[in-house]
């Protein structure tokens, strides 16, 4: 469970962090993390291309 929020905690969520719950979870909570990781890593895509949109209202 340490390693699962220590790798939740990196910034940002990418494919490798993916990996990384994937890896460490097991067969029961895997698809829990990694549903909680993938909706974390839409959401830092979606935050990051809003503030590459707005950029330029800065």
């Amino acid at each position: 469970m340490e390693n699962l929020k220590r790798i939740l905690l990196k910034q940002p969520i990418d494919s490798k962090v993916l990996e990384d719950i994937y890896k460490i979870t097991d067969a029961d909570e895997k698809m829990d993390w990694v549903l909680i990781a993938s909706l974390a890593y839409n959401y830092c895509a979606i935050k990051n291309k809003r503030t590459e949109r707005n950029k330029h209202l800065v």
